[in-house]
């Protein structure tokens, strides 16, 4: 009886864990997408406005300076409803990472190391405390032409604010260095995580890379353990 109920649990972290990735996946997609039309619109509107003070500079030019701002206000509507769609994406982002504090509120009482599965061929990270898993995030590992190491590791070194001298000072926020110079650490490309799209470092969004960070300080370099896959 105790064995199908914990199969069971098992059975719903997991999918628990898939419908969150899969939420993000399509929110960080989403998001970019959005960010994309909102830039387009302001392009437009600032092309626009720009040709409008030309034409009312002009004298019997009505029409066409009704038709520049007519044009203005349809693409200023349109910009007004993506950056709400966006609001709402972001929302739900919000919701996903509430559910995820939640979760750890009593940290401190649950068995175990921190374990740390990180999936190249999926793009996810999936984090554990003992056998309860706390949180299921997007990563980018190394993208063509660069690797990113498979194997167990343990961090020897954490620094709020690193950058890269062998990648023009790159900033890495929150990194965790695991090995010879890889490390997991936070990036502002947060619209890439989900594919591959780094040097070989692990990447994820800087708020969750702080966590990570925090985990490596709050419990140590022996009690976490890095396993990439």
């Amino acid at each position: 009886m105790y064995k199908k109920i914990l199969k069971l649990m098992l059975f719903s972290l997991l999918l628990l864990s898939t419908f969150t990735i899969e939420i993000q996946a399509n929110a960080y997609t989403q998001m970019r997408q959005i960010d994309r039309k909102i830039y387009v619109a302001a392009t437009q509107q600032r092309m626009l406005e720009k040709r409008l003070r030309g034409e009312e500079r002009k004298f019997f030019n009505r029409s066409r300076v009704r038709a520049y701002k007519k044009t203005i206000r349809k693409i200023h509507r349109e910009e007004l409803q993506y950056r709400a769609e966006k609001r709402k994406i972001q929302r739900k982002i919000r919701t996903i990472e509430a559910r995820e504090d939640a979760q750890v509120a009593n940290l401190a009482s649950i068995p175990g190391d921190i374990h740390i599965k990180v999936s190249r061929y999926s793009q996810t990270m999936r984090v554990y405390k003992g056998k309860k898993l706390i949180y299921t995030w997007l990563v980018s590992t190394g993208k063509k032409g660069y690797t990113t190491p498979m194997g167990n590791y343990k961090p020897y070194y954490t620094v709020k604010m690193h950058y890269s001298r062998k990648w023009n000072m790159s900033p890495m926020p929150y990194s965790v260095f695991y090995y010879k110079g890889y490390a997991i650490h936070g990036t502002n490309y947060a619209s890439r995580l989900g594919s591959r799209a780094s040097h070989g470092c692990i990447r994820l969004s800087t708020r969750n890379a702080r966590k990570v960070y925090n985990l490596a300080k709050r419990f140590g370099y022996r009690r976490m353990h890095i396993q990439v896959t």
